[in-house]
């Protein structure tokens, strides 16, 4: 039965990731209806919010530094694109900031869609903000509770563990209504601004829909990892 619950986890894991590959890999070869590249689009819905300062970059960039320096923040891969609620920034991937794909515009406007919950103080964004730093320890250290626990028998520390675990899990549920929201939000901006035409919509919503469905598998896996783990304990 374990076995059963482990493969169902891998496939949760690999398989949505494998879709969303194979999604943007598709649609980032076929150009969108406006011409705009992901970073203009971003930029474009952005003004058309009124909103003001939130940077457009491109990762992988050489930027200069506090110290007079120049250094790239990090590198520049596929679907690595984020928004940085810290520094105001959307983050885009080169083949998103530079490409007129539709991939790129749905990407792009997601992100932005991000930019725009931050702006607008919507409350699954603010909620899951303030627990991140809870969230983010909760998932480094939960697991050293567990092994010592589970190793000499200390049921007090894998009780430990496992309200370390539903940390992660609960973050990750506040994330779907965030995530789902930024790519509502991506398709209604586009559509009312005729910022994409029915083609260019079809790709979009393919290329969100299997993006949001990562998140909803990976907190179906840690579901099931919590229960096949700390049922017993």
């Amino acid at each position: 039965m374990v076995l059963i619950y482990f493969i169902i986890i891998a496939c949760l894991c690999y398989i949505p990731q494998m879709i969303v590959k194979s999604k943007y890999k598709k649609y980032k070869s076929i150009p969108n209806s406006s011409g705009m590249t992901g970073a203009q689009m971003a930029q474009e819905l952005l003004n058309r919010k009124g909103i003001q300062g939130v940077a457009v970059t491109c990762i992988g960039d050489v930027e200069s530094s506090y110290d007079g320096k120049s250094r790239k923040t990090q590198n520049s891969e596929e679907l690595s694109d984020y928004y940085d609620p810290s520094e105001r920034a959307i983050c885009l991937s080169r083949e998103v900031y530079n490409v007129p794909s539709v991939a790129a515009i749905a990407i792009a406007a997601h992100e932005t869609g991000h930019a725009v919950q931050h702006a607008e103080a919507d409350a699954f964004f603010s909620v899951r903000s303030a627990i991140f730093p809870i969230a983010s320890f909760c998932a480094q250290w939960w697991i050293i509770p567990f092994i010592i626990g589970g190793l000499l028998e200390i049921g007090g520390l894998c009780t430990i563990a496992a309200f370390l675990y539903i940390g992660t899990i609960i973050f990750q549920l506040i994330t779907l209504p965030v995530e789902f929201g930024a790519s509502a939000r991506a398709r209604e901006m586009m559509y009312a601004n005729g910022l994409m035409n029915s083609q260019d919509e079809k790709g979009v919503k393919s290329v969100l829909s299997a993006a949001a469905f990562t998140y909803v598998a990976a907190a179906m896996a840690s579901i099931i990892y919590f229960l096949v783990h700390f049922r017993k304990r």
